[in-house]
């Protein structure tokens, strides 16, 4: 796949819902994804088959963080 670290895909969260979701580290295997708006024990890899993962905004709609306390790792 051509998606690189830092960017933003689409991924399914544990309770399996599309989020938007940042790119932290990739490999052969797979991706390592930081979700946005929620803290780093919440981070998920995914192999490149997964279909799970897809491109920015395919799914996701919106803020789809925590709206109690969202957590915000970069505002850049």
């Amino acid at each position: 796949a051509d998606v690189q670290e830092n960017e933003f895909i689409d991924a399914m969260d544990s309770v399996q819902k599309w989020c938007l979701a940042e790119v932290i580290s990739r490999d052969e295997n797979g991706v390592r994804c930081h979700f946005d708006g929620w803290s780093t024990r919440h981070d998920i890899s995914y192999r490149w088959s997964s279909y799970k993962i897809t491109p920015f905004r395919r799914f996701s709609k919106g803020y789809t963080g925590q709206y109690k306390t969202p957590l915000r790792q970069s505002m850049t």
